[in-house]
């Protein structure tokens, strides 16, 4: 069982909004929400849709991971320490299955500010993910149809892999 803060964003933000948040948490997700529900966006298809599909808010994202987020109920009757979640990983665990979930929103309803960011903590048994999303966002991309991510840029350079023009953002 993990734990990670992410960038909390409406799904009616922009791209590049979503990208600077990102970078400035060094995170390569963020959380998104839209009325009472909840999802992760990583930084990939966020990117590619930003720099090669012309693609203008979160909304636009089609891959999405649904985040359940806790109930008034949940609040009430469950022994969650929604203030320090990493003291109550077996509780998280076994809401998670309950709710037949990978991510809940661990931190409903204390949210944190973050270089002047909202960030929500997630909770999630999956340490995979939590380890690729932890550090910042990679922003160059080759402009192949493999679309190689390209770490060291440079903007306007070629891709060591296959040669193709380097597109970065941010």
């Amino acid at each position: 069982m993990e734990t990670i803060e992410l960038p909390l964003l409406p799904m009616s933000s922009e791209l590049a909004k979503a990208i600077g948040s990102m970078k400035e948490v060094e995170r390569s997700a963020c959380v998104v929400l839209n009325e009472n529900k909840a999802w992760v966006l990583r930084a990939t298809p966020i990117i590619l849709g930003y720099l090669f599909e012309d693609l203008k808010r979160l909304q636009d994202i089609e891959e999405k991971f649904h985040v359940v987020v806790p109930t008034v109920e949940d609040l009430r009757n469950l022994n969650l320490d929604w203030a320090q979640p990493r003291r109550a990983r077996d509780a998280f665990e076994t809401w998670l299955q309950k709710e037949k979930a990978n991510y809940g929103l661990a931190s409903w309803p204390f949210l944190r500010v973050q270089a002047g960011i909202f960030v929500a903590t997630i909770i999630t048994p999956d340490e995979k993910l939590a380890a690729e999303i932890g550090g910042g966002p990679v922003l160059c991309y080759c402009s192949s149809r493999w679309r190689h991510p390209c770490p060291k840029g440079p903007p306007g350079g070629n891709c060591p892999t296959c040669n193709a023009l380097i597109k970065c953002c941010g």
